[in-house]
């Protein structure tokens, strides 16, 4: 197991985060076909956040190989972190609700 920084702890060589979110699978109860969904995957691949801080970095004169090893070493933590909650113990049910603010409007300030 690596050993896990605080998520706002930097180890100074910070670019950019992302967001991914899937798409649909083609399905006629979606109404979205095969070759609508591959369109708009292929159109979402040209709106990629990474690609495009990617070659703006690589404009800078930042080298491939150091984003490519940031990218190997965030990959690396993600499936750490992922096999970590696999592996732990599911939480106390009755824990569930704790801190769990329940009074008050949202629009308020919690605090």
């Amino acid at each position: 197991m690596r050993n896990h920084r605080h998520p706002h702890q930097s180890t100074g060589r910070i670019y950019g985060a992302a967001v991914a979110i899937g798409h649909h699978r083609p399905s006629s109860a979606t109404g979205v076909g095969a070759e609508e969904a591959a369109a708009e995957v292929e159109a979402a691949r040209g709106r990629d956040p990474i690609a495009r801080l990617a070659a703006l970095l690589a404009e800078a004169g930042v080298l491939a190989a150091e984003l490519e090893g940031d990218r190997d070493e965030a990959a690396a933590e993600m499936q750490d972190a992922y096999d970590d909650a696999r592996a732990a113990p599911f939480p106390d049910p009755a824990e569930a609700l704790r801190d769990v603010q329940d009074v008050g409007s949202p629009e308020q300030e919690a605090y």
